[in-house]
């Protein structure tokens, strides 16, 4: 095994049930090359570890739902960092003879050259000058055991500078962060704040698991919230919003309102003085 710091690194595989790690479509084709069908393949731990485009991941809930904030919060936390460019579930393709293909689940790049067309399912690594930053895995049951092992060599032998394991699927039921930093000696631990988590420096962005999730949170410690919260924050400034403005039509219609009144008083009191005016004009007649 790869390191010291894990325990019971074993692939987890449901009875008779092929397609755990995921599927692959393979393509019939007549005599004139037409697909007239397909059917799927099971993939391999092989093909995990160095997938194709086209092939289809299983995933559970809490898998799924991490890397979608993940996505989000890199996105959100790196947004001023224009020298750094993010991607996920990307196939990384390294250019080497010596290293087939990765798809991680999420990757910073750093000066990578511009032209990149985000449509394409690979990254030509060497073409786009990209030199990469920090490698993001979030671990699932199945393919746990590859994360930290031979995928945990393999960036090694690549020089990936910091190597972030979300560890969602730890046998031990709890999640946690696991950051790896590149030394000559290979991959080192990251000691992580109590409070705050596990910094990555390049990035300068925390990582830390709380409250049955995963959370990002930027140089100040300042949380990056998910999309819910964000959803929950527009709400309660709508709603400031709109309890302002009925504050200020409250304020407009009192306003009108006394308005109405001192001239409904003004008119009265020209009026009265209108009377005496008339009444002692009667009187002065007299």
């Amino acid at each position: 095994m790869s390191t010291q710091v894990l325990s019971e690194v074993e692939a987890k595989k449901p009875d008779g049930y092929p397609f755990h790690i995921g599927t692959r479509p393979v393509l019939h084709r007549d005599a004139a090359g037409t697909v007239v069908g397909h059917h799927y393949e099971p993939l391999t731990e092989w093909d995990y570890l160095h997938p194709q485009e086209e092939d289809r991941f299983m995933s559970a809930d809490l898998h799924s739902t991490t890397l979608h904030y993940l996505r989000q919060s890199l996105k959100i936390g790196l947004r001023h960092r224009t020298e750094l460019t993010t991607f996920t579930e990307l196939r990384i393709d390294w250019q080497r003879s010596d290293m087939e293909p990765h798809g991680p689940d999420g990757i910073v790049f750093e000066g990578m050259r511009p032209g990149f067309d985000r449509a394409e399912g690979t990254l030509p690594v060497e073409d786009f000058e990209a030199k990469v930053v920090s490698v993001f895995e979030v671990t699932s049951a199945s393919t746990r055991h590859i994360d930290f092992g031979d995928k945990f060599d393999e960036f090694i032998v690549l020089g990936i500078p910091y190597f972030v394991v979300v560890d969602a699927a730890a046998p031990n039921g709890q999640p946690a962060i696991l950051a790896f930093k590149l030394m000559k000696s290979g991959y080192r631990l990251m000691v992580d704040s109590p409070k705050l988590g596990v910094r990555i420096p390049p990035l300068d962005l925390w990582l830390r698991w709380e409250s049955d999730r995963l959370i990002l949170a930027d140089r100040f410690g300042q949380d990056i919230p998910d999309e819910l919260e964000l959803v929950d924050a527009f709400d309660e400034q709508k709603a400031r919003a709109e309890a302002e403005k009925a504050r200020a039509e409250s304020e407009k219609t009192r306003a009108e309102t006394e308005k109405a009144r001192a001239e409904t008083e003004k008119a009265r009191a020209d009026a009265l003085v209108r009377e005496v005016a008339e009444l002692k004009a009667r009187l002065g007649d007299k």
